[in-house]
């Protein structure tokens, strides 16, 4: 009995490390690195969102090191140039509605990446509708382009 106590011992051990990663994780002495992006959950983030009515210059799907994934809106405002982040999952119907020259209302939080400011958009109305970027969780809300017959779909981040 006490040989298979020892010979199961490490394997216990072994597995229950992440529990104990998690229990040294939650203890306030310990140091972890912030999330760039908490401060896009407006249930935790201190600060509100900001609007602003803005023209866009151009629109860029290329993607950049060091830059948010998806689309960027490069915008003119009183403050100078601006990169506003819109998220890779705009149908190509949204995205032909942002081109150069479209004038949008634009909801969001400035937020520092890799030493660059990027808006990082919640909303965008455009030509009156309303295209919702990221819920209040401030996770990127996937849009259909092709909704499917008898499944939910998503309307503005919500089931149906």
């Amino acid at each position: 009995m006490k040989r298979a106590f020892i010979a199961v011992l490490p394997l216990a051990l072994l597995l229950c490390e992440p529990c104990m990663q998690g229990a040294v994780a939650d203890t306030p002495d310990s140091t972890q690195a912030p999330s760039h992006f908490v401060g896009l959950d407006t249930t935790k983030s201190g600060s509100p969102d900001t609007s602003m009515a803005v023209t866009i210059q151009g629109v860029s799907s290329t993607h950049t090191p060091g830059a948010p994934a998806g689309t960027l809106l490069s915008v003119s405002n009183p403050g100078g140039p601006l990169l506003i982040s819109v998220g890779p999952y705009l149908t190509q119907e949204m995205l032909q509605s942002l081109g150069t020259g479209a004038k949008v209302e634009v909801t969001g939080k400035m937020l520092d990446v890799h030493g660059h400011n990027y808006f990082f958009a919640r909303q965008i109305v455009v030509e009156g509708q309303q295209i919702v970027i990221r819920n209040n969780n401030g996770s990127l809300v996937r849009h259909l382009s092709h909704p499917h017959a008898n499944s939910s779909t998503s309307r503005n981040g919500e089931l149906q």
